[in-house]
This record gives structure tokens, C-alpha cells and sequence, in this order.
């Protein structure tokens, strides 16, 4: 509700309009369509008569148009961005039939507003966006190798391949680790008494007839080659 005369704290002056929109960066419709010097033109025009009860307000015929009663105005715009759109034509309707006469009141019973319709049509400019850099995403997970996933099988098998590699090699019949270890053991052999130093077969044969009928087994140490084939353990005593 911009007045062509503003009064400071109550009525708007519609310079003061004009500059508070501009340094929002909008322009108005009437942006080049007006010619140089040119007044806004007025989108109001009420002139109360005498045929009302507010007389005190009532405006003679003659003076309809310099009363300081009459509300005759620039009190409509259409905003846009400045730079964004450029208006190419502008109209306004009294009427109702989409024209304007500047000296006719209103409203009338053929024009039930007292604001006149504004219209205008806008150009679109050509607008430079701004260019956006996007960055890409680091793909940190391509440069990693996947690990392959284990199935439960797998996972079984790969952990007896690990206990069969922790287990000791059985001893075997090349190395004679076999029959050493049967050496060491000491049995007991009827009218022999505890007798130590046999190998593995003498050891089954005991252990399947209760005698031993073979060879005597070639002592397994140095110390015992001068004192037969095995020991005599009796009792507490060490003599062979």
C-alpha cells in the first residue's frame, strides 16, 4: 500500500518502497515499461459520494481527482529477481473487460474491486549458474584386496592340515627311531627277569607268547657291549 506522497510513520511513500525492494535485489514490472519522467500509474481510485454514511468522507464529483480524500495510488507491484527476468509488456484492468481508464472510480457495478488487476509478461534471461565442483568419493575398498570368505569346510580342513604339520613324524624302519625307542623300554621275560635293550619285534614276541625264542638283540649303547645283550635288573640291584 505505497502512496505517490508518503507521510513518515503512516503512510508509505512509494520511493521509499521502490529503494527497499531494490536492495533486495527484486525489480517491478514497471522496470522499462514506463516512458522517461513518467508517473507509476495508479492502481486505486476510490471517491466516496454522498450516498454513504460516512459523509465526513464524501468527495464532490469536481474534485474527485485532487482531494486529499480520494485513495488514488501506485499501490500495486509484481516482483522478481533482478538479472533473472526483464518485463515485455504491461497492462491493467478497471473495467473488467481488460482495459483501464484512469479518470473512472472505482469500484463500479461492472468492477466490484477497488484495486485494479495488474498484469505484465516476463522474458526469461540467460543466467550463467555457477559452476559446482563435485568431489569424488574416496574408493578406499578397490585398491584393498577382498579376502576370499572360508567356507566351514574349508575352515575344518585347513585346521587338521594344521595339527597333522605340529604332530611329530611317526619314526619309521629307515631311521630305526623304531626300534631304539623299543630298547629303552624295560619288560619283563620269564627266568630272565627285567630285561632291557630288545627290539620291536622281540618286544611283539613277548608280548604274544610270554618268551622270547630269537637272537639276542645287539646292544644299543656303547657301555653295554661288554655286558651281554640287555640287563638284569633284580631288585634293588644294579649288577648286571
Amino acid at each position: 500500500n505505497s502512496h505517490f506522497v508518503g507521510k513518515a510513520g503512516k503512510k508509505l511513500g512509494v520511493d521509499e518502497f521502490m529503494q527497499a525492494y531494490a536492495k533486495m535485489g527484486l525489480s517491478s514490472c514497471f522496470e522499462g515499461m514506463l516512458d522517461a519522467g513518467a508517473p507509476l500509474p495508479h492502481t486505486t481510485f476510490n471517491a466516496r459520494t454522498y450516498l454513504q454514511p460516512q459523509l465526513n468522507k464524501a468527495i464532490k464529483l469536481a474534485e474527485r481527482e485532487t482531494s486529499p480524500l480520494t485513495d488514488r495510488n501506485p499501490k500495486d507491484f509484481i516482483l522478481f529477481k533482478t538479472g533473472r527476468f526483464t518485463p515485455t509488456a504491461l497492462s491493467s484492468d478497471n473495467d473488467g473487460a481488460g482495459n483501464f481508464d484512469a479518470s473512472a472510480p472505482f469500484p463500479t457495478l461492472e468492477f466490484p474491486s477497488d484495486h485494479a488487476v495488474l498484469s505484465t509478461t516476463l522474458a526469461a534471461l540467460a543466467v550463467e549458474e555457477p559452476m559446482v565442483v563435485e568431489e569424488e568419493p574416496a574408493v578406499a575398498a578397490a585398491d584393498e584386496e577382498e579376502t576370499p570368505v572360508e567356507t566351514a569346510a574349508e575352515a575344518d580342513a585347513e585346521g587338521a592340515e594344521m595339527v597333522v604339520e605340529a604332530e611329530e613324524p611317526k619314526p619309521t624302519e629307515e631311521t630305526g627311531e623304531g626300534d631304539q625307542e623299543a630298547r629303552d623300554k624295560v619288560v619283563f621275560v620269564p627266568g630272565m627277569g627285567a630285561v632291557s635293550g630288545l627290539d620291536a619285534d622281540a618286544l611283539a614276541e613277548i608280548s604274544a607268547s610270554g618268551s622270547f625264542t630269537g637272537a639276542p638283540p645287539p646292544p644299543s649303547k656303547p657301555e653295554e657291549q661288554k655286558k651281554g645283550w640287555g640287563k638284569l635288573i633284580c631288585g634293588g640291584c644294579s649288577d648286571p
